[in-house]
């Protein structure tokens, strides 16, 4: 990808996965209300939450399939490449290392606050559940 252009497609690849996730939302939550529908399933509120975990945890574990199936071919460096390169190389940054370090760190950050609102809706779950 040209330099010009690696801007413009990190922030599609952002939207597209800010799209994804609020379509797997609205999925979510539409699924759970049409189990707990008194006219449809009338499923309980445990047992609809209980059925949209499993599926989560059936697509994830699709999903890794799918990741062991991929082709070394969609590699950037051959391992050749590598042990070719000098050890205190970071491969393809030389000028912005230090910003990708930086915002690296900051991403960890806000990944580690973000997980406590997790934490803290399945806590909430759990405690309201039993």
């Amino acid at each position: 990808t040209r330099d010009v252009d690696r801007t413009k497609l990190f922030a599609w690849y952002n939207l597209f996965g800010c799209f994804a996730s609020a379509v797997g939302a609205i999925t979510c939550g539409f699924t759970i209300q049409v189990l707990t529908d008194t006219t449809t399933y009338n499923f309980s509120m445990l047992t609809a939450c209980r059925f949209m975990m499993t599926l989560y945890t059936i697509i994830q574990a699709c999903q890794v399939l799918l990741i062991y199936g991929l082709s070394p071919d969609i590699e950037t460096f051959t391992k050749t490449e590598i042990s070719q390169m000098p050890t205190n190389a970071c491969i393809g940054l030389e000028k912005s290392k230090w910003t990708v370090v930086k915002l690296s760190l900051l991403f960890m950050i806000d990944s580690f606050g973000g997980s406590f609102v997790l934490q803290s809706i399945v806590s909430g779950w759990f405690f309201h559940i039993y």
